[in-house]
């Protein structure tokens, strides 16, 4: 299957799909490149650049986006269809760490930033915008609406809450904070936050599946995510 040179087409092969994915995937690539070689002030050296939500988003995002371009050069159907199932995964995460980031990052920065901590602007604006602005773009140009159901979506979504929570008991060690100042809380109250985490994730994922339905139109190869090789 060669590439398609029309916009609207919602298939593997769309030449538009793919050369944004080779774009903002190198954007991704930059900025993680370097928000791994910032210096971590010492309540944050043990657990490393691992125990960041943004990092393992942003990790999700360029797989996405590998997998994308791999699918549309191939015009593998096999490959679309795992896309738009991880698509869905890799946007709700990023969707979440925009939302939470960025009001505090602009209005309250001690809650999501240690004093000792500095991010350069084209570094914060490549690891906590641009993963999800490159996801939700392709979304809703270049892809049919996500296959995965509600029950799916949200016990994937609880899953990979106590999936986050496990993993910072596993790296973090006793001399270790949290690596955002807000969840520095007593076990309670962080429970209710990653319990408003999950809700914020889901309805993140029932909004845009929504939102989709209603905006995009039914163009070329839009359904044909049901199409078999």
């Amino acid at each position: 299957m060669g590439l398609k040179t029309r916009f609207t087409y919602r298939e593997p092969g769309n030449v538009y799909s793919l050369l944004i994915n080779l774009v903002f995937m190198t954007v991704c690539l930059r900025g993680i490149r370097e928000v791994l070689h910032l210096e971590l002030p010492p309540e944050l050296k043990h657990a490393g650049h691992k125990q960041f939500l943004t990092n393992i988003s942003a990790v999700a995002t360029i797989a996405v986006q590998s997998l994308s371009i791999i699918c549309h050069l191939t015009g593998s159907w096999t490959l679309f269809r795992l896309k738009n199932y991880l698509h869905s995964v890799a946007t709700s995460l990023e969707f979440v760490v925009s939302v939470i980031y960025w009001p505090l990052r602009l209005f309250f920065t001690h809650m999501i930033l240690s004093k000792e901590s500095f991010i350069p602007l084209s570094t914060d604006l490549s690891i906590h915008l641009v993963p999800v602005v490159s996801l939700l773009l392709d979304f809703y140009f270049f892809m049919p609406n996500w296959t995965v159901t509600t029950p799916q979506a949200f016990f994937i979504t609880a899953a990979l809450d106590l999936l986050y929570w496990k993993w910072l008991d596993y790296v973090m060690d006793d001399s270790s904070k949290f690596p955002y100042p807000f969840l520095n809380v007593p076990e309670k109250e962080r429970m209710v936050i990653f319990g408003a985490v999950i809700l914020i994730v889901f309805g993140s994922f029932l909004a845009q599946k929504r939102l989709h339905s209603k905006v995009c139109p039914l163009t070329d190869g839009a359904i044909g995510i049901k199409k078999s090789n």
